[in-house]
């Protein structure tokens, strides 16, 4: 299995255990009530990031009063965090938009209800396992 596959299984697993209160796929970081945003943020799979690989990944201040953080890839390899994800998970940008862009989960396919970490982790298996059957 390629390396990138295995990261987006990785973060699939962290998705799975998140409470739904503390996921939101519209934003990088929602929210963040706490100093250390592993406690207060809100956050989407991308802005889980550096949770899930912090060696990585982190968390950087906007240097906004309300302490908005985004996420960085650590050795930073373009402006766009979603292109960088795209490169740590070794897929393109259309693959990426597929699974964690809110604009990819129409109300019809999740019951009019709020898109959860549960559903978008149900989404990365399948798309991981369509990859995996694609020529290398």
């Amino acid at each position: 299995m390629k390396i990138g596959h295995k990261r987006l299984l990785k973060l699939a697993a962290f998705l799975d255990g998140l409470p739904s209160a503390k996921f939101d796929i519209r934003e990088y970081v929602a929210e963040n009530s706490a100093p250390d945003p592993r406690c207060g943020a809100v956050c989407c799979a991308v802005g889980w990031m550096p949770r899930v690989f912090p060696a990585s990944w982190r968390w950087v201040d906007m240097g906004w009063a309300n302490r908005q953080l985004s996420v960085q890839r650590r050795r930073n390899t373009t402006e766009d965090c979603w292109d960088d994800a795209a490169s740590f998970f070794n897929i393109g940008v259309t693959v990426m938009d597929a699974m964690f862009k809110d604009t990819a989960y129409p109300m019809a396919e999740y019951g009019g209800r709020k898109v959860t970490p549960k559903v978008v982790a149900a989404r990365v298996r399948k798309t991981v396992a369509r990859l995996q059957k694609e020529k290398p």
